[in-house]
């Protein structure tokens, strides 16, 4: 009966070119790893808005929107945000007395 031989050294993953993208793998897989577990938790009441890119401008009117010349991209840190809508005038009649005043809180 004839045996089938596996070959027991693979010369495969001997090429640089594999062991570059296991190297790139397993940082990337521990990279995210920590930051799944060192990232802060999100504040009661408060939303995370994760960073992104996004256009900003007009072009449509030159003339009515001259000042958002040219459509430009724009890149955002991560942020956190209220859920709900805080006026200043919500929050003025603790902080300043005037703003108070001047919404009629006092």
């Amino acid at each position: 009966m004839n045996k089938i031989k596996l070959p027991t050294e693979s010369r495969l993953f001997d090429k640089p070119r594999f062991k570059l993208v296991g190297i790139v793998s397993g940082v990337v897989g521990i990279g995210f790893l920590f930051w799944i577990l060192l990232s802060p938790k999100v504040p009661e009441g408060m939303a995370w808005i994760p960073p992104g890119e996004f256009s900003m401008g007009d072009d449509s009117d030159r003339e009515k929107y001259a000042d958002a010349l040219p459509v430009h991209k724009v890149r955002l840190q991560g942020f956190y945000i209220d859920k709900t809508e805080v006026t200043n005038c919500s929050r003025s009649g603790s902080i300043f007395s005037t703003h108070a005043r001047s919404c009629g809180l006092l």
